[in-house]
Parts: structure tokens; C-alpha cells; sequence
């Protein structure tokens, strides 16, 4: 019974989340926005890179994915023990990514804030992706032995 509850206020609050967000993206005229005659798939793509809506439901979409796999590989009800394995993997490769994303876009975003040029700003951040790939290979290779 108390695992039903959890699932309840699980599902409720990710309501109350998507609710806030749609509230949040749709309220008021913070931004403004022109209307274009042209229009061609890199204009829409760029819409939707600009979009904070669509930015929003890739990160729920993202928080719900991850929990899904999380509730799924920690809970293990009726689940092979090869998939679990295999959810596992899946679910230790999507949170290294977005953390190695969040750190690459945050070293890149720092360095074109303080002036560097782009290319620089790129150099830096695969740099520091670089010596994190060193850094996880010397210790998998430390504690493997």
C-alpha cells in the first residue's frame, strides 16, 4: 500500500512540475518575439534551439527517462537479470553524458563570457573533456588492478 502512495505523489508532483513549467513558459510578454516571412528548416530548427518551451519538455523528458530507469533498475519487480544489468549501464552512460555536456557547455559558455573567441572557447572545454577521459582511464586502470 505505502509503494502505491509513492507512486501517487510521484505522478502527482511530476504534474504539478509540468504544470509550472507550461505556466512558466507560456506567461506574459517577457519576450517578444517578430514574424518572419522567410522560413526554412535551419530558421525552424533555430526557433526551436530558442525556445524556452522546447527546452523545458527535453529536460522533463530527460528527468522522467532517468527516473523511469532508476525506479526500474533499483526496484527490479519481475525484471530479467539481464536487462537489469543492461538498465543499469544505460542509466550510469545518460548521467555521465549530461554531466559531461553540462560541464563542457558550462567551461564554454565561462570562456566566451570572459572574451575568448570561439574556437578558443571550444579548445577549452574539449581540454578539460579531454583530461576527465585521462583521468577516468588512470583510475579504471588503478583500482582495476
Amino acid at each position: 500500500m505505502a509503494q502505491l502512495a509513492y507512486f501517487v505523489s510521484t505522478v502527482l508532483m511530476g504534474l504539478f512540475l509540468l504544470a509550472v513549467a507550461v505556466s512558466l513558459a507560456r506567461g506574459g510578454g517577457w519576450r517578444q518575439y517578430r514574424v518572419d516571412d522567410r522560413r526554412s528548416t535551419s530558421d525552424a530548427l533555430a526557433r526551436v534551439a530558442g525556445s524556452p518551451t522546447a527546452w523545458t519538455v527535453g529536460f522533463l523528458l530527460l528527468v522522467f527517462v532517468s527516473a523511469a530507469t532508476a525506479v526500474l533498475f533499483v526496484s527490479g519487480a519481475g525484471v530479467p537479470e539481464s536487462i537489469k544489468g543492461a538498465v543499469g549501464f544505460v542509466l550510469a552512460g545518460v548521467g555521465l553524458s549530461v554531466l559531461a555536456a553540462y560541464l563542457v557547455f558550462g567551461i564554454y559558455r565561462s570562456a566566451r563570457y570572459r572574451g575568448l573567441k570561439s574556437a578558443q572557447a571550444a579548445a577549452a572545454s574539449v581540454w578539460v573533456l579531454g583530461l576527465l577521459f585521462v583521468l577516468a582511464v588512470v583510475l579504471k586502470l588503478t583500482v582495476g588492478s
